[in-house]
């Protein structure tokens, strides 16, 4: 939308529309986005050129391996990503590197998830009990162990 007029200038609707989540990367440049029951994640930009009947924008990039689809997704100020997956578990994405394994909040229900403003931190809230995991620079895949979840 946009804030000067209200006009919507983008509107992501169709088949299955019903479950789009979106989360905004910390610079605004680009958002996350899936429909409920697909695994992939799509990049949207959200900068675009000013003139009048431009074409929609192409995901610039797509996220894809996830175990089950997303339920919902928080972007940290680091660019790590926090996906909680639908069935209660997070899992983690890190542009350009391995991310840190989680041990899966224990629980029923779906997950919600949110990052502290330094990024230092995965906060997790399921059936009415939060888990948080102290996130450091990611050992090598081969010796990765999984952080236990802080209660």
């Amino acid at each position: 939308m946009e804030l000067a007029t209200g006009k919507v200038r983008y509107e992501f609707s169709g088949p299955g529309a019903d479950g789009w989540y979106a989360a905004f990367v910390p610079d605004g440049s680009a958002f996350l986005a899936s429909r409920l029951f697909e695994a992939a994640v799509n990049v949207w930009p959200t900068a675009h050129a000013s003139r009048e009947g431009r074409a929609p924008p192409e995901p610039t990039r797509k996220i894809e391996g996830l175990e089950r689809f997303p339920w919902s997704a928080e972007v940290a100020s680091t660019g790590m990503i926090a996906f909680a997956l639908y069935g209660g578990a997070v899992v983690l994405e890190r542009p350009g590197g391995a991310p840190p394994k989680l041990v899966p909040p224990e629980g029923e229900g779906e997950s919600q998830v949110a990052f502290t403003p330094s990024g230092g931190h995965v906060v997790a809230l399921r059936a009415g009990r939060v888990f948080a995991w102290a996130l450091t620079e990611a050992p090598r895949a081969e010796t990765a162990a999984a952080p236990a979840p802080s209660r």
